[in-house]
């Protein structure tokens, strides 16, 4: 999810309300939780953490 790296909290939202898969991963194994906190968007790190994301 290209949005957790960018830091764009309101689109994160969006996709995960409508079924994006939190866990899927780049081709480096890296999640969205992953790529959100490489790019100290703390604000979606702590949303992705808060509906489940590992």
């Amino acid at each position: 999810m290209s949005a957790s790296f960018n830091g764009s909290l309101e689109v994160v939202k969006y996709l995960v309300s409508v079924g994006a898969n939190k866990e899927a991963s780049n081709k480096f194994g890296d999640t969205s939780l992953a790529m959100a906190s490489y790019q100290n968007h703390l604000e979606v790190v702590k949303y992705l953490i808060s509906v489940g994301a590992k």
